[in-house]
């Protein structure tokens, strides 16, 4: 799984970056003053929520690569059974396999 891993390597550069872009955009704090609905606040709050995001993505690779590293990455940590590489394929960094996965949503919604 080596050209996998050079991928998301480059992805977790990339999402770093987006993170430094980001957390330096949150520096400049906008003027509370003008009130609701301020198109600058509005836009601080969206990207704070970006940011999170973003840092949930960087150690969902991080993880994946670690896996790799270890040679447990494509393994579901529910079940243990092996993650279709088609799944791998759009999502890198998942841990569940499909099966799991709708298991674990079906509960979310019942």
């Amino acid at each position: 799984m080596k050209g996998g891993k050079v991928n998301l390597g480059t992805e977790l550069d990339q999402v770093r970056a987006q993170i430094s872009s980001l957390q330096s955009a949150l520096d400049d704090k906008p003027d509370y003053g003008l009130g609701e609905g301020d198109p600058a606040i509005t836009r601080r709050e969206l990207d704070r929520a970006l940011l999170e995001q973003l840092k949930e993505r960087a150690a969902g690779i991080e993880h994946a690569l670690s896996a790799m590293a270890d040679d447990e990455y494509g393994v579901c940590e529910q079940c243990g059974q092996s993650i279709h590489p088609d799944r791998l394929a759009v999502l890198p960094d998942t841990r569940t396999c499909i099966r799991c996965a709708r298991a674990r949503e079906s509960e979310k919604v019942g």
